[in-house]
């Protein structure tokens, strides 16, 4: 069996000491073969270095950084009380064949705890190139957070980027006094669609004029001269290294901080969900469910490295039965919760105050059970790894 994350992985630990001798080693391997090539190269005299300063004078620079702030965007903005999102998408006319970019940026106030939506969350059918999340928090408590995506066109034609939830708890001194376990809010991004260009038309390439070629060197220099050259050089090279290991010293103390595993996230997560008050509205299930989907789903991504967000609840359950993680059981199980909440999600069917709380319940002894199962699992192999 596969776990992507557990506390008690001792084989984890080991390759963690593993890739931090690897790491040492590499940037030793760096410093002595750039300071010998750099010897080397001093003592090749004046030929190749009067070249190498010809094509520097010559100004030839084969390639141009584009500027991306130039760039037309798609910009929406969302907000709510304490926090504050934007959207935006780039190149706002794109063509078939062209990556884009999508970025969602959340700003939150100190006090108020963001769940960013699921990785891939309801990008349809676009697919997924890159992605790189980031979270910063501000001296004065507040919280940047941000998604940012790479994604391939699926067609031409008109393409629709749905809206974005972002589930925060707000917990201000203020609020508290109100409501002592905090208020609970969703923020949802405007939805927007874009028109993808199926051909491009070859724009009329201009002449490029270059500067004249500058004079060459006068006279080749000596090998002594050459290494007088790169002395400086290795200083700088020293000085790299020792700030490499500066880092690699302050990320191997911060590696040992306790990182919340997916279990531990899910527990929390389904402690902040409340059950549906009586009476509630469609919309208000429908996010319900949503939500209680999402952690189960969020849960399974992390502990057996399943990209469940991104399938739809047949694909999953398909991926699950055909799988070595879940037994029978499990997968019963599994099954049952997915299409109860698609059944509240895509239905007018409405549940009463009970058979919510029996389909949370669910999800919290699937979650229980599976963590049970995997740290056992962990236990073995930790056990069978030091024999």
């Amino acid at each position: 069996m596969s776990i992507a994350r557990t506390r008690h992985d001792g084989g984890g630990r080991m390759c963690d000491r593993f890739a931090g001798v690897i790491f040492l080693s590499f940037l030793m391997a760096i410093l002595f073969v750039s300071g010998f090539g750099l010897l080397a190269c001093s003592d090749m005299g004046a030929g190749q270095v009067g070249v190498e300063a010809n094509a520097v004078n010559a100004g030839v620079d084969g390639s141009k950084k584009s500027d991306e702030a130039q760039v037309e965007k798609v910009v929406k903005k969302a907000e709510l009380g304490p926090v504050s999102a934007e959207v935006r998408f780039w190149p706002a006319e794109p063509v078939l064949g062209d990556r884009v970019h999508l970025v969602l940026e959340v700003n939150s106030a100190p006090g108020v705890d963001v769940t960013m939506p699921a990785f891939g969350e309801l990008l349809g059918r676009f697919e997924i190139a890159s992605y790189q999340p980031l979270r910063e928090v501000r001296e004065d408590g507040s919280v940047f957070q941000s998604q940012r995506y790479v994604l391939d066109l699926p067609m031409s034609g008109k393409q629709r980027l749905p809206s974005m939830l972002i589930d925060f708890v707000d917990r201000r001194t203020e609020v508290l006094a109100k409501h002592p376990q905090g208020l609970r809010q969703e923020l949802l991004t405007p939805a927007f669609t874009v028109k993808v260009a199926s051909l491009r038309v070859d724009e009329e390439l201009s002449a490029v004029l270059r500067p004249a070629k500058g004079e060459l060197l006068p006279h080749p220099k000596t090998a002594d001269e050459g290494r007088a050259e790169a002395l400086p050089v290795l200083i700088i090279l020293v000085v790299i290294l020792i700030g490499c290991l500066l880092i690699f010293m302050f990320w191997w103390r911060r590696r040992r901080q306790v990182v919340p595993t997916p279990y531990e996230l899910a527990i929390e997560a389904l402690s902040k969900l409340s059950l549906p008050p009586q009476g509630a509205n469609e919309e208000e299930l429908d996010r319900w469910t949503v939500v209680l989907s999402g952690i189960i789903r969020r849960y399974i991504e992390g502990a057996y490295a399943l990209t469940a967000p991104k399938l739809t609840t047949e694909e999953f359950i398909e991926i699950a039965s055909s799988s070595a993680f879940f037994d029978a059981d499990e997968q019963r199980t599994l099954r049952e919760i997915l299409q109860g909440a698609d059944r509240i999600k895509f239905t007018t069917y409405v549940p009463d105050s009970g058979e919510a709380a029996a389909l949370r319940q669910s999800v919290e002894d699937f979650i229980q059970r599976s963590h049970e199962v995997l740290m056992a699992q962990s236990q073995s192999d930790v056990a069978q790894g030091g024999k």
